[in-house]
């Protein structure tokens, strides 16, 4: 079974940064202490949270309103002739990836708290829905330099 078939290269969001090999330097810069500390912490305290603190993420009523706008946008880019027309099932996957990421955020930002805030605001969710561009044209990328041929058959 080829995976294009069941909606598994649907599923995933692409990265294709581009290459630097012949520009690169011989100088490494180091991360700042503070930030690799503050890092670390961070990933410790959300590896910290337990199964109590883990509950369902809702969206704010302005969000809700937002994320149907986006929903509308993401459907008109998959009609006939429009970009992803010949992606649908990847493109029609984007908008609850994008959600998914506006949950991840969240908790980064509110993991101290977690159990206090469970809404996602309108701002976290425009700053997930910021990356779409980047994911939309990676994708593309991968289209174009693979010769992979979106599949509509087994689009949900």
């Amino acid at each position: 079974m080829e995976f294009k078939n069941c909606g598994l290269v649907a599923r995933f969001l692409y990265s294709l940064p581009h290459s630097n090999v012949g520009h690169r330097t011989c100088e490494s810069h180091s991360v700042d202490p503070k930030i690799r500390v503050n890092y670390e912490n961070l990933v410790l305290d959300i590896l910290k949270l337990n199964s109590e603190q883990m509950t369902v993420l809702k969206i704010c009523d302005e969000a809700a309103m937002q994320l149907k706008r986006y929903h509308k946008e993401a459907e008109l880019e998959m009609q006939d002739e429009a970009r992803l027309a010949n992606a649908k099932d990847w493109a029609s996957k984007l908008c609850g990836n994008l959600v998914r990421i506006a949950g991840i955020f969240h908790v980064i930002k509110n993991h101290s708290s977690l159990s206090q805030n469970l809404t996602i605001s309108k701002e976290t969710l425009d700053q997930a829905f910021n990356l779409k561009e980047y994911f939309v044209s990676n994708f593309l990328r991968v289209v174009e330099e693979t010769n992979y041929i979106p599949h509509e058959v087994g689009a949900k």
